[in-house]
């Protein structure tokens, strides 16, 4: 049953191999409802450290096999979730193979699937018990459910749960510190609670998910709760896709900077965590969806056909639907499918306001009329398609705010967007775009940019006209780094991978030397021709690469203050870091990785 507790069980069993050595690797991957076998070997193969280039499903299954059998190190390969029967020759290894080195475990909600597959071992997990059901609701509605007025009262509420692990944890969550007279409304609402149409979703779990949602304190929280569920199942959620979501939907009311913003949507987030309804994803910047808490969301959000979210379906087509479900959308999300054509006809969409449409990898061209009827439209993701150029109508999208272009390796023409005057959140990251747009009404509103190569002379040219600018990330600046600096008043993270200018500004004092490196909050600049950052920067880092031919200006110094990468090139000093050179010791207070490159003089590091 979904909410039951597999996948958190099977994680626990994936610990327990590990600290006990039963098996020298553990690898899990979560199936879902759409198998896609490529990416179940890719994420086997990370996990064993193997590379697979290759195009064809069964020439990877074959590596993958003799990686699985050819091997010292006994292999648990746990796969989570399966809705239906899941041929595992096709993916990585025959069952007749198998033998003493690889062993698999699948969880699933349907029995049939395990006689299906010809497990030796079924188990299936139960509800639990009266008092072991007490004891986790207890641990999250607390203490206070153990006096003499309340105890009766939750111990009913807890019993409506019906054992499932899911719902008594986030409802659990939801009632902790709430007034018995709320209690007993919730304790009614349970009781006449009917069976809801969700596949695989019990009317407890799902009451107890909706009631939650209904105890959240804000439209904020609600916002980016149902935002979540705009992702497909079971993917990582970037906390910096949500704040932009947010933001440029105008959901984040009394919030002036794009760091506040992200302040606050993970202020948010960790609420929404605590409540049970989120999970920690794979990373601290990212947060999951429990599947089942997915399915309440989005039974949630179609109400009233605000939105419509068919994400991570394999569909191909454009949705059929009838005008009346469409007239209200205000999110439609279609996010990681095969679609490869668009309607040619202009989509009447009167008060849309969010359109996803990344990860549709044969996606190829958007018809020119195609955004007409869309004036409402505030944030637009066509990521990870093969748009080679965006349509006139774009130029209609007069009220859009983010636009998300990352990773349309074939996108030349984005010359449309000129017409776009409160476009605040750009995203060009992965994209070779070479034909720009004329004139410059769209630049005054930008807050965000993130660029590829292909448009680092475009942009390093015309810095002077982006006056709210906040976030740049860029490859490669080629210009005056002093008139970027005087221009761009309101930087709060800079990430350039190389910076050239012929002047020195290493050197050179800046403008306001004591203002500028403080409004940084986060960075990552090379200094260094030719030779940009070699390896990966988070955007949560603060990272300097400097080459030392003259004394450094005290711009320089006051970032080095606050530096944690730090990498030196050519510095002639015998004594680099000291009180007697041109770098002080207090970069130690911040500093967590040093690199000196070229230095042949050096004889001590710090004194």
């Amino acid at each position: 049953m979904g909410g039951v507790g597999k996948t958190t069980l099977v994680k626990d069993i994936a610990k327990q191999a590990k600290e006990q050595s039963l098996f020298g690797e553990v690898v899990m991957v979560t199936i879902s409802q759409n198998i896609d076998l490529k990416r179940i070997q890719t994420v086997i193969a990370e996990s064993l450290g193997l590379d697979l280039n290759e195009d064809s499903v069964e020439v990877r299954a074959v590596k993958l096999a003799d990686r699985l059998t050819d091997t010292e190190n006994k292999v648990l390969v746990i796969l989570d979730d399966l809705w239906e029967k899941l041929d595992l020759s096709k993916v990585m290894i025959p069952r007749s193979q198998m033998g003493t080195t690889c062993k698999v475990v699948i969880t699933t909600r349907n029995k049939d699937v395990c006689e299906r597959m010809s497990c030796q071992e079924i188990v299936e997990l139960k509800k639990l018990s009266d008092e072991e059901s007490w004891s986790l609701f207890r641990s999250r509605a607390g203490d206070a459910v153990e006096s003499r007025t309340m105890r009766e009262l939750a111990r009913n509420v807890a019993r409506e749960c019906d054992g499932l692990p899911l719902a008594l944890v986030v409802l659990g969550a939801a009632l902790k510190g709430k007034r018995p007279e709320i209690w007993n409304t919730v304790l009614k609402q349970l009781k006449l609670s009917r069976e809801v149409d969700l596949l695989g979703v019990s009317k407890e779990v799902f009451q107890s998910i909706k009631l939650s949602f209904d105890f959240l304190e804000s439209e904020a929280t609600e916002s980016c709760f149902l935002h979540c569920c705009l992702y497909p199942e079971d993917w990582d959620i970037p906390n910096e896709e949500l704040m932009h979501m947010m933001v440029g939907g105008g959901l984040l009311i009394g919030v002036e900077t794009l760091n506040d913003a992200q302040g606050r949507v993970d202020l948010l987030l960790d609420q929404l965590k605590a409540r049970g309804l989120l999970l920690q994803g794979s990373s601290e910047s990212c947060v999951s969806m429990h599947d089942v808490v997915r399915d309440v969301a989005i039974h949630i959000s179609e109400k009233d056909h605000v939105f419509y979210v068919r994400a991570g379906q394999s569909w191909e087509k454009w949705p059929r639907t009838v005008e009346s479900e469409m007239r209200n959308c205000r999110r439609l999300s279609l996010m990681n499918n095969d679609i490869k054509d668009l309607p040619p006809n202009p989509m009447e969409y009167p008060k849309l306001e969010t359109l996803i449409l990344r990860d549709n990898a044969w996606l190829a061209s958007i018809p020119e009329m195609f955004f007409q009827h869309m004036g409402c439209l505030m944030v637009l993701d066509l990521s990870s398609t093969r748009i080679k150029s965006l349509p006139k109508s774009v130029s209609c999208l007069t009220n859009l705010k983010v636009l998300n272009l990352r990773n349309c390796h074939y996108l030349k023409d984005i010359s449309h967007i000129n017409g776009l005057k409160v476009l605040e959140m750009l995203i060009l990251k992965g994209s070779p775009v070479s034909i720009a747009p004329e004139g410059v009404g769209w630049t005054q509103n930008l807050r965000f940019v993130d660029l590829n190569y292909s448009m680092n002379d475009y942009f390093s040219k015309g810095f002077p006209r982006f006056h709210r600018l906040e976030q740049l990330f860029m490859d490669k600046f080629a210009g005056s780094f002093r008139e970027l600096i005087i221009s761009l008043r309101h930087l709060t993270h800079l990430f350039i991978e190389e910076v050239v200018d012929l002047d020195d500004p290493l050197s050179h004092e800046l403008v306001s030397p004591g203002s500028w490196p403080d409004r940084l909050l986060k960075f990552s600049l090379s200094f260094v021709e030719s030779q940009p950052w070699h390896f990966f920067l988070s955007k949560d880092r603060r990272g300097l690469k400097l080459m030392g031919t003259k004394p450094l200006a005290v711009w320089v110094k006051r970032l080095l203050e606050t530096t944690r990468q730090l990498v030196l090139v050519e510095f002639q000093e015998t004594e680099l870091i000291s009180i007697n050179s041109d770098i002080p010791p207090l970069v130690f207070s911040s500093l967590e990785y040093l690199e000196v490159v070229n230095s042949p003089k050096l004889t001590k590091l710090s004194g």
